[in-house]
């Protein structure tokens, strides 16, 4: 599996490129429930020394089939505008069958 950089790694057995980063988006998502990408980035900059863009983010998420869009909402912006943002939620079915993790 290589080296164990956090906890989700090895609790969901989550392998491959940037698994570090799944790992602790799987890990949020699971104990804050679905939250938008701005948010999930605003966690791993707060609890990591790294951290990613919300943008960046959406786009590693989007290629992963264990993470699925459940919504949109409107966020108001910094600049006082509003966009739309993508509500995340887990694949629990996906996260099953592609790394073989049971919820307890």
């Amino acid at each position: 599996m290589g080296k164990v950089i956090c906890r989700g790694m090895k609790k969901y057995g989550i392998t491959g490129r940037r698994s570090h980063i799944k790992a602790r988006v799987v890990d949020y998502l699971f104990k804050n429930g679905p939250a938008t990408s701005d948010k999930i980035a605003h966690h791993l900059k707060t609890t990591t020394r790294w951290g990613r863009s919300g943008n960046s983010l959406a786009l590693l998420m989007r290629r992963t089939s264990i993470f699925t869009v459940k919504d949109k909402v409107k966020v108001k912006g910094s600049d006082g505008g509003t966009y739309l943002a993508n509500v995340w939620e887990i694949n629990k079915d996906k996260l099953f069958e592609k790394y073989g993790y049971k919820e307890s």
